[in-house]
């Protein structure tokens, strides 16, 4: 234990506390270690001191653990610059087809998702295999490339063309929809995300398996 007056001098030694004249009241400030075990929860501390003349006096005092000084953690956010892909595979959505421009084709689609925070305009998406069966499809017209239909809070993002330029602000959900060439249904392929921000900025990240949702029929979004 520490023993520190109101000043902030240590009068305590590894010997103990020497005698400390005192008129009235005095102020003490108690440093101990913690064991990692101490403050892991809320815990009544009684503190004891003993005068010269052999008296005592003590008091009681409950100190809160850790958890209930900071409180339950906020769910965890994407890191400014880090960003998260998901594919959930086939899902009951029809909105683009085997080709560059949006339009649905009679056919359910494949589902990805990305979050990330950053403030920034998106400017371009690439969705591509690692390995397994080759696939890609983009947001850039005229390439050949089969289109992404891009979605924030179900709202279409897409320009006319399958292009995209968007501004995002923060904590950002996209749901990209793709018509799937059989890489994606196959299960045996990886696939990599790609976003590029008209400041230059690229992020990029594996997607991972995730679990079908479950949702009602969509009325039709785009038309053939």
């Amino acid at each position: 234990m520490v023993v520190r007056d109101a000043s902030g001098k240590t009068i305590s030694s590894e010997s103990g506390i020497p005698i400390t004249p005192f008129l009235g009241f005095v102020t003490l400030n108690l440093y101990v270690s913690d064991d990692g075990t101490a403050f892991s929860e809320t815990r009544e501390y009684e503190v004891s001191v003993k005068f010269i003349d052999d008296s005592t006096t003590s008091a009681k005092i409950e100190v809160k653990g850790m958890p209930d000084v900071f409180g339950s953690p906020e769910p965890l956010q994407p890191e400014s610059g880090v960003m998260t892909a998901t594919v959930f595979g086939i899902e009951n959505r029809d909105v683009v087809g085997k080709r560059e421009t949006l339009g649905k084709d009679g056919t359910n689609d494949a589902h990805f998702r990305v979050r990330f925070t950053t403030i920034s305009v998106v400017d371009q998406i690439t969705i591509r295999n690692v390995d397994g069966a080759n696939a890609m499809w983009d947001t850039v017209p005229g390439n050949g490339a089969w289109a992404i239909a891009v979605f924030q809070d179900d709202k279409l993002k897409n320009r006319a063309d399958g292009s995209v330029q968007f501004t995002v602000e923060g904590d950002t959900t996209l749901d990209l929809w793709v018509a799937d060439n059989g890489a994606v249904s196959g299960g045996k392929t990886r696939f990599e995300v790609i976003i590029k921000f008209n400041d230059g900025t690229t992020f990029r990240e594996i997607a991972s398996p995730g679990t079908p949702e479950v949702e009602a029929s969509v009325e039709d979004i785009l038309s053939a």
